[in-house]
């Protein structure tokens, strides 16, 4: 079919926007890391790997990181929808449809990556989100800004109400009972620290067993929070007001630098890694399984920000080697690879071709 779209080219590629994706995935492991060690700055017991120097660590991942580079992400996502939506409507295609299939797939493998590596999984949340920003797409410029303002801000209005509105709080509520009565059924825990024992001894399957009920709730927020205190409501706002501009502010930076000839040479090295951003995000997720609990060397509760936020570098550093050295041969990362062939409903051409078999058919 001569107008058939066809999966983006790496020659087609923005490869700034591919370096600022790996940039992305540096700064969301550093995060994640703190779920997958389940560092605790309370516990009495300190680490194996804790350092005096994790306080100050974690107070600056918390207002320079958190969020932020999720929110990066969320950018970029939004900009890849809309040149899927172009690229297919100038092939004269029905754009919603094809986008929709690819989100389709999307959710899948993200709840794939849920279900078998964590529960932390962030993609089957963007494919969902990704349907309502299909449904968005053609509003005007003023009512797209009132829109995002209003969501921006809307969690502050759900968190004040549940603050003095009962009822507000009943689906989260009936999520977190019905979660932690699987837990007592499924996994046979009954407390917190039950879980963690879990964490440290268990085998894949339980794994999995825990990944499950992890669908219905996470271990994300303090207390405060969840207990609907006037410092949960203050971290809310904070939160909203905080996360969005100063990721926006790091984009600029990021274009700003890129404009340097050390910030390109430098950028340059990210861009492997985000050209199979899929691939390494879930890389991030076995890495994690394998090392910090008990399917592998059980580090959980061992390591604490400043060298788990090394950690997080030098997973990057070796990221950005096989990311190089896999696409040297390939046209796509594993992953990648396959959402596209299921997303073009047929096997994509993954390996490249050298000059030197070109004309072979080798």
């Amino acid at each position: 079919m001569q107008n058939a779209i066809q999966p983006v080219r790496n020659n087609e590629r923005i490869w700034l926007m591919d370096a600022l994706r790996g940039l992305a995935i540096l700064g969301i492991y550093i995060m994640n890391l703190s779920g997958f060690t389940l560092y605790n700055g309370d516990a009495p017991n300190k680490g194996v790997f804790f350092s005096p120097a994790d306080d100050y660590v974690e107070f600056f991942s918390s207002v320079l990181l958190q969020g932020k580079f999720y929110s990066i992400f969320s950018f970029l996502f939004g900009w890849g929808v809309v040149l899927q939506l172009q690229r297919a409507g100038s092939k004269g295609l029905n754009a919603v449809s094809f986008v929709r299939r690819r989100l389709a797939i999307m959710f899948l493998l993200g709840l794939a990556h849920l279900l078998f590596l964590w529960t932390g999984d962030i993609v089957a949340f963007y494919a969902l989100v990704g349907f309502v920003l299909i449904w968005l797409r053609n509003l005007k410029d003023n009512t797209l800004l009132i829109t995002a303002v209003v969501l921006l801000l809307s969690p502050i209005l759900f968190y004040f109400l549940k603050m003095h509105w009962p009822p507000a709080s009943a689906p989260v509520n009936f999520l977190r009972d019905s979660a932690l009565r699987l837990d007592q059924y499924v996994n046979n825990i009954q407390s917190e620290e039950e879980y963690f024992q879990k964490v440290h001894t268990m085998n894949y399957w339980e794994s999995i067993k825990l990944n499950v009920i992890g669908v219905f709730f996470r271990f994300e927020a303090g207390p405060d929070y969840y207990q609907l205190k006037i410092r949960g409501l203050y971290a809310t706002i904070f939160y909203a007001i905080g996360v969005a501009p100063l990721a926006l502010a790091y984009i600029a930076l990021f274009f700003l630098a890129a404009r340097t000839s050390f910030g390109q040479k430098l950028f340059r090295h990210f861009e492997p890694v985000g050209k199979i951003a899929f691939t390494n995000y879930l890389l991030h997720s076995l890495i994690g399984l394998i090392v910090f609990t008990g399917v592998g060397f059980a580090l959980d509760r061992q390591v604490g920000p400043l060298y788990y936020t090394l950690f997080a570098f030098l997973v990057f550093f070796f990221q950005i080697l096989l990311s190089k050295l896999w696409l040297s041969r390939f046209h796509y990362g594993p992953v990648e690879w396959l959402w596209r062939s299921a997303t073009y409903g047929r096997r994509q051409s993954m390996q490249k071709i050298s000059e030197k078999n070109r004309g072979t058919g080798k």
